[in-house]
């Protein structure tokens, strides 16, 4: 299978999990962090606000493809970043990094991505990741969810208004066993695979793994 294209952007993650895609995306500061690290950036996009105008000299020089945003703007600048690769790459897969963390308005902006009408024909196409979170959605439709190794919980969040069918996780959701949540959280894996009907808007699969405390 081939290696997703990854977009970096400024929530929380770390250099060491760096990977580098098809092609690699990154957003305002995170293009000058993997610069200053030595890792390749194809594409920067943003306003550029949160770097200095000497920072900002080096992405111009180093980043083949540079999108500048207006500070005034109607999208994020991940949005953005999203929108400019399925405009030039149609049949591409994203893989999104640090879409956690950082400012709680751009995580939840991150999170619910398809609920902008231009990013929603490709939600297939994209997910969400970090060390303790994987994190797809699912237009209307049945779909198997293929448990991600290491990641050992789910949670569903539901954007529509009529019942979602959750079968062969820990606890089931069916039409004979059916509650009304926005977010059902707290379930698991118990074989390698759970089967997910929606039936109107789309829903947020997260896959998720304990955090090592640390004290």
């Amino acid at each position: 299978m081939a290696e997703p294209s990854r977009l970096y952007v400024s929530g929380d993650w770390d250099l060491q999990d760096f990977q580098a895609g098809q092609l690699t995306l990154a957003c305002d500061w995170a293009a000058y962090r993997l610069l200053a690290a030595g890792h390749r950036v194809d594409v920067a996009v943003g306003d550029f606000d949160s770097v200095t105008p000497e920072e900002f000299e080096t992405i111009q020089a180093q980043v083949e493809t540079l999108v500048v945003l207006p500070t005034a703007k109607d999208d994020t600048d991940a949005q953005a970043a999203v929108l400019w690769f399925f405009e030039h790459y149609p049949q591409g897969e994203l893989e999104v990094i640090g879409a956690f963390g950082g400012r709680l308005d751009h995580a939840l902006a991150n999170i619910f991505l398809p609920s902008h009408p231009a990013i929603a024909p490709f939600m297939r196409q994209i997910f969400l990741r970090d060390r303790e979170h994987v994190l797809r959605f699912y237009p209307p439709g049945d779909h198997l969810i293929q448990q991600t190794p290491g990641m050992t919980g789910l949670a569903f969040i539901q954007e529509g208004a009529l019942p979602i069918d959750i079968r062969g996780a820990l606890f089931e959701l069916t039409r004979d066993r059916y509650f009304s949540r926005k977010i059902y959280s707290s379930n698991q894996f118990i074989g390698k695979k759970v089967a997910l009907t929606v039936r109107d808007g789309y829903v947020i699969c997260m896959e998720t793994r304990e955090r090592k405390k640390e004290w």
